[in-house]
């Protein structure tokens, strides 16, 4: 009897470490399955961060291609534009030099002037001077004119 009960308590004693291997097993599995969740949820994660990085990759790739573009167009605009600067400042410098020489040849012209001011004045002075000489030649003509007829007159007054 007293193996039997020993038998017993054996076949009780494994039946609960069977039970208990059994609880782990299931315990075990379920903690499986949720770490093969976990798992499944973290490789998801993982691919949509890789997918967002490859996404940021291309969009940075983008964008500095976009960047390279408008500062190449901004490069060829400044070009441009200190082209449009060098010929402004030809021209500019082209008109300094035309309005000096406008400048020295109104100078010269003024000084022409001056001159042909006082050779006017000159000239104005001299007809005056040869007026007022021709007026004193025409007084002593018509005086010398008058003379003479009286002479005219007294010589034909003496032949009649």
């Amino acid at each position: 009897r007293q193996r039997l009960d020993d038998g017993d308590t054996k076949r009780l004693h494994m039946q609960h470490e069977l039970d208990q291997a059994l609880s782990t097993q299931i315990s075990l599995e379920e903690s499986l399955r949720e770490t093969k969740s976990s798992l499944l949820e973290r490789q998801e994660a993982v691919e949509k961060l890789e997918a967002l990085q490859q996404d940021l990759r291309e969009t940075q790739k983008n964008e500095a291609h976009d960047h390279a573009e408008q500062i190449s167009a901004l490069q060829a605009d400044l070009v441009g534009q200190q082209a449009l600067q060098r010929d402004a400042q030809e021209r500019h410098d082209d008109v300094q030099v035309s309005l000096q020489e406008a400048i020295q040849k109104h100078s010269a012209l003024s000084s022409q002037c001056e001159e042909l001011v006082e050779s006017l004045q000159r000239s104005r002075q001299d007809l005056s001077d040869c007026k007022s000489a021709e007026q004193l030649e025409a007084e002593r003509h018509a005086a010398t004119r008058t003379e003479l007829d009286q002479h005219v007159a007294a010589e034909e007054s003496l032949r009649q």
